[in-house]
């Protein structure tokens, strides 16, 4: 649990910050990294392959007048069977960067 502490903190919290301005760009910046959409998982989900036996999936949830966004680096449940933790670790930070870098070359507009 303390480690899900320290993920959260340079994933889904890094990712809630960066396009807490402006969701749609986190769509397309999902988008154009392949993502695949989910539905009924949150506002914004994408699953992504990152390695052939290997999909990470990533929610963002806009925040409004009562609520922060949010947002989650999820794995699929099966990965630890090809991974070890901090693997998949630096393959949930790496997925926020590439998300990052093309929120900063402003990819929606």
């Amino acid at each position: 649990m303390f480690y899900h502490q320290a993920f959260q903190g340079y994933t889904g919290d890094r990712l809630a910050k960066i396009f807490d301005p402006d969701p749609g760009c986190f769509q397309t910046a999902a988008i154009v990294l392949n993502g695949v959409r989910l539905t009924n998982v949150g506002d914004f989900a994408f699953a992504f392959q990152v390695l052939p036996r290997l999909r990470l999936a990533a929610l963002f949830w806009p925040g409004d007048d009562e609520f922060q966004s949010r947002a989650s680096i999820l794995f699929d449940a099966s990965s630890l069977h090809y991974m070890v933790l901090d693997g998949l670790a630096v393959l949930g930070a790496r997925l926020v960067s590439q998300l990052e870098k093309l929120q900063g070359n402003q990819v929606s507009r």
